[in-house]
């Protein structure tokens, strides 16, 4: 803003009024926009005029203003000057402490802004920090990781190893079995083989028997080997029935029941029918796997009897094989089992003997292919069933399996065609022996007289080639303990015993002495 124009009273405006009026204009512009600075100059520049007018021609209009109202005037514009200039020393002062308040907020608000700036650069520096740790926290969970992932590998991998390694000895294993088994086969194959030879040869030797005789039969080689098939496939399909542990408390009670039964036979018309109705009615209730167990369990318990019954008392054979026979018509596979478990039990009812090794009599493998009990003793020695014993187990067998083919039923498939072959067999197809003659009279003694019913003539012819060669054959081995059973069987034919029945054959209804105990 540029200096006010001092301005001058007019020609007609006496310099008097012009002052006046200039101090009231003063006095009344105090918030005009020019400064009070000026204004008084102003002033001072007309009242010095207004002297220099009074001091030369005046008029005597001005003359009328007195000394004392300017200087009342001036001294009230004085009081008003320093007024004014207090209020602006007191504006000044305002203002000047507003801005030492504002330099004050300034220099708090650079400090805090410093601190901060300190702060922020703390929780940087903590921020900074933290993210290292973190940095490094996850580089030790990422080599952890790794070296457990390395680990892993490894261990897979060693595992895999492992895992080649047992395939690899498994398939060396297998190809051992197979091996193995290939051997086997082989040695199957020939043994099947030497099988087919000696049946070949037997075949030769039964025809030979047959022309002995004068009399022709069917082979029995057919029959044996039909039982043994039966009696392999029932022992295969029962593996499992057998091992299986929910079917063990009906194992027991078939046992218990068969058991039970078999022990209750006697000899009289009337228990044997009893225990037959019953055991086929038991067999009746059995389905597939547990009848074929049934059929099995009775055929061992009834070969059982030959050692325990039949051995003490020969008659007990009759009914044994009569309850046989009854089951055999129902379940014609019975017989099957029964007889090639019997065959299993004594090689003599095929017949069958081995000859002894280099040992002799202490060949341990001959006696057990004979059948002989042999037991080892904890002192690892060999102890063997003496030949009375064996003789007598041997001879209820035979007896057991004579009683039933002489009861010759239409309805199975052993009668007296298998007990003509079995003899000619037994004559002509292995040695003299206290055995064979043995089991010779055994089966005489309990069939003689059924195959005299049936042959007649041919049978007579039979005794006779027994006495002509068999019973000379076994005085040349001149075996002592051969001599009794040699004299039975000539007395049996000289007396001609087969023309009578033997004694049980013909069994009573029932036991009286029961009856009149009661």
């Amino acid at each position: 803003m540029g200096a006010p124009d001092v301005r001058m009273p007019s020609e007609r405006e006496p310099t008097g009024h012009f002052a006046i009026r200039l101090l009231d204009e003063a006095s009344s512009d105090s918030d005009s926009e020019v400064s009070y600075d000026y204004k008084r100059v102003q002033m001072a520049t007309v009242l010095q005029q207004y002297a220099w007018d009074m001091s030369g021609d005046s008029s005597d209009e001005e003359s009328c203003f007195s000394d004392s109202k300017i200087h009342q005037r001036v001294a009230s514009l004085e009081q008003d000057m320093a007024n004014i200039q207090q209020e602006e020393m007191e504006a000044l002062r305002s203002s000047q402490s507003r801005v030492d308040s504002l330099q004050t907020f300034l220099m708090k608000d650079s400090m805090t802004k410093s601190r901060s700036e300190q702060v922020l650069q703390a929780i940087r520096q903590q921020h900074q920090a933290a993210y290292l740790r973190d940095q490094a926290a996850v580089q030790a969970v990422e080599q952890e990781m790794e070296m457990k992932m390395k680990a892993k590998r490894a261990e897979e991998e060693k595992k895999k190893q492992k895992e080649k390694a047992e395939r690899q000895r498994q398939e060396e294993e297998q190809k051992r079995r197979q091996a193995a088994e290939e051997e086997r086969l082989q040695e199957l194959k020939k043994m099947e083989e030497r099988r087919v030879q000696e049946q070949k040869e037997l075949e030769e030797k039964e025809k030979e028997a047959y022309r002995l005789v004068q009399i022709s039969e069917p082979d029995a080689t057919a029959y044996r080997q039909r039982q043994a098939a039966v009696l392999q496939e029932y022992n295969t399909s029962l593996k499992a029935f057998c091992e299986d542990a929910s079917m063990k408390d009906a194992r027991r009670g078939i046992k218990k029941f068969i058991t039970l039964s078999v022990q209750q036979i006697s000899a009289t018309q009337e228990q044997v029918n009893k225990k037959s109705n019953s055991l086929l009615h038991f067999l009746s209730e059995q389905h597939d796997l547990q009848r074929k167990f049934s059929l099995v369990t009775l055929a061992s318990k009834m070969l059982s009897q030959c050692e325990v019954q039949i051995t003490r008392l020969h008659s007990f054979a009759f009914p044994l094989g009569e309850v046989s026979v009854s089951i055999g018509r129902q379940y014609p596979e019975f017989l099957n089992v029964l007889v090639g478990m019997l065959h299993n039990e004594c090689p003599l009812s095929i017949p069958l003997v081995f000859r002894p090794g280099p040992k002799g009599s202490k060949d341990v493998k001959y006696f057990r292919a004979m059948r002989f009990k042999v037991e080892t003793t904890e002192a690892s020695s060999v102890s063997v069933e003496n030949e009375e014993e064996y003789v007598g187990r041997l001879q209820g067998y035979i007896r057991l399996y004579a009683a039933i083919l002489q009861n010759d039923s239409p309805a199975t498939d052993f009668g007296m065609s298998e007990a003509w072959s079995y003899v000619a067999l037994l004559l002509n197809g292995i040695p003299s022996s206290r055995y064979s003659a043995s089991a010779l009279d055994a089966f005489l003694s309990i069939a003689g007289f059924k195959m005299y019913t049936r042959f007649r003539r041919q049978f007579e012819k039979l005794l006779a080639y027994v006495t002509a060669y068999f019973l000379q054959d076994l005085k040349d081995t001149n075996d002592p303990d051969a001599n009794a059973v040699a004299a039975r069987l000539e007395s049996y034919i000289q007396s001609k015993v087969f023309l009578q029945p033997p004694e049980g054959r013909s069994m009573p209804v029932r036991d009286e002495s029961s009856y009149s105990r009661a």
